[in-house]
């Protein structure tokens, strides 16, 4: 099982979601680091582009993207459908995993 980190520098992205939100993506997520591979959850997809380990979770209207590194699931981002894509490449950038 992976441990559900909060990427520090994209906690006030997460936060900033409903309380309800948050707590329904936590649930999920928490589902997907029990997964031996996350992709086998329902709800993951790979993300197209040049990183190969960057997921997507589709939560209702919400998305989380995260990766999994070292026994960890990293969230990235998270956000309304809407917007969360919007700076995409600016988080491809961060993800040096």
């Amino acid at each position: 099982m992976r441990t559900l980190k909060i990427e520090k520098s994209r906690a006030r992205n997460w936060y900033s979601l409903p309380e309800s939100v948050r707590q329904r993506c936590k649930d999920v997520l928490e589902a997907i680091a029990g997964t031996e591979k996350v992709t086998n959850h329902p709800k993951v997809t790979l993300m197209d582009g040049t990183h190969k380990t960057i997921y997507r979770a589709r939560i209702g209207e919400y998305r989380v993207i995260f990766t999994t590194y070292r026994g960890e699931l990293r969230v990235w981002k998270a956000g309304n459908r809407n917007g969360v894509y919007g700076d995409i490449n600016t988080t491809y950038d961060r993800v040096t995993v």
